[in-house]
């Protein structure tokens, strides 16, 4: 039975946990002192660590304590958002990244968290223990080039907010995203724009689809977790090639009004001959994001946009990047 924990509470109980045997830990953010409080100081040499590194959460100096690029225990998976420690000594699932604010080094953490405790051996620590490795399975090993790249995000979420997004605005029903977007487009950082003819695979098709690169463990954990992710197909190779890792889609919807949808891609498969190459993405939320979400302004300075790529859009998906896409705008703004 678990034991549900909060404030410092929750932040010794993680530590406690972090002092065990064969300490496996997924936690998507960590900061400065994650080592020296949870570990005292190095890195346990048969820990098993999994962070993001795609959002620009982790700090990488922490990663370097963690003996990146040359610790083939560490490894990084791109939308994790997941916070879960486990060891002998029981294991806690809450919301508490491996930081200063999630944890709380040398004090209270400054975020408000809760999280569940349980015993090991139990059901949910059994558990816990699977999600574990399968998760392990689907990371990557954070190696120099990763670290680089860790190292890129870190530096340009500490020079904008979120990739170049704002926070929302209040006051107002303008999306502060798109204002900063049209002011200047490369403040939009990676993000890239998506026009879709808005078919999605459903769950039945992911779980019958046959592809020998992907495993039944695969196809079971995106089940799992299918709330949170989009699959949008018939995308050719070469869009692939240089495909945004943040985009915006926008497509129109079955009632015939433009949805907007803010998304993460996490990977590509080939599906057939006919849908082309399908795309799987992470679903944004606006705890991640605020500035994104509020839409009228963005929505209707779309509908002549869509509606001028009509019949492109009938043949094919169209991608652009943030400075083709403000060119574009402009370009039928003066038309209209």
């Amino acid at each position: 039975m678990g034991e549900f924990l909060s404030g410092d509470a929750l932040s010794k109980k993680i530590q406690e946990v972090c002092k065990g045997d064969n300490v496996r830990i997924a936690a998507a953010f960590w900061g400065i002192g994650a080592v020296d409080t949870l570990f005292d100081g190095e890195l346990p040499k048969g820990a098993k660590i999994i962070c993001d590194i795609s959002m620009g959460g982790t700090n990488p100096a922490e990663l370097k304590k963690m003996r990146a690029p040359d610790n083939p225990k560490l490894r990084f998976l791109d939308g994790l958002h997941a916070k879960v420690y486990l060891s002998d000594k029981g294991c806690v699932v809450g919301s508490a990244n491996a930081s200063n604010n999630g944890v709380g080094f040398g004090g209270n953490p400054s975020n408000i968290e809760a999280g569940v405790f349980s015993d090991p051996e139990t059901l949910m620590w059994k558990d816990t223990n699977i999600w574990m490795k399968s998760q392990w399975n689907f990371a990557t090993e954070l190696d120099e080039q990763a670290l680089t790249r860790a190292e890129l995000k870190w530096e340009k979420r500490s020079k904008a907010n979120w990739n170049g997004i704002p926070p929302k605005s209040g006051g107002d029903n303008k999306s502060p995203f798109f204002q900063s977007l049209l002011a200047d487009p490369e403040s939009s950082g990676e993000w890239g724009f998506v026009f879709s003819h808005g078919d999605h695979w459903s769950i039945e098709d992911w779980e019958s689809s046959e592809d020998e690169e992907r495993t039944e463990q695969q196809k079971e954990d995106v089940s799992k977790n299918w709330n949170d992710r989009d699959f949008l197909y018939g995308f050719s190779k070469e869009q692939l090639d240089d495909f945004p890792e943040f985009f915006v889609q926008f497509y129109w919807g079955p009632r015939g009004g433009l949805q907007v949808h803010f998304l993460q891609m996490l990977t590509w498969f080939f599906s057939d001959e006919e849908n082309g190459y399908c795309v799987i993405s992470r679903i944004l939320n606006a705890d991640e994001h605020p500035g994104l979400f509020d839409l009228k302004e963005l929505r209707g300075k779309m509908k002549p946009v869509f509606e001028f790529h009509k019949t492109r859009l009938a043949d094919e998906n169209l991608i652009f990047s943030s400075e083709d896409f403000v060119q574009m705008i402009n370009r039928i703004d003066q038309a209209v």
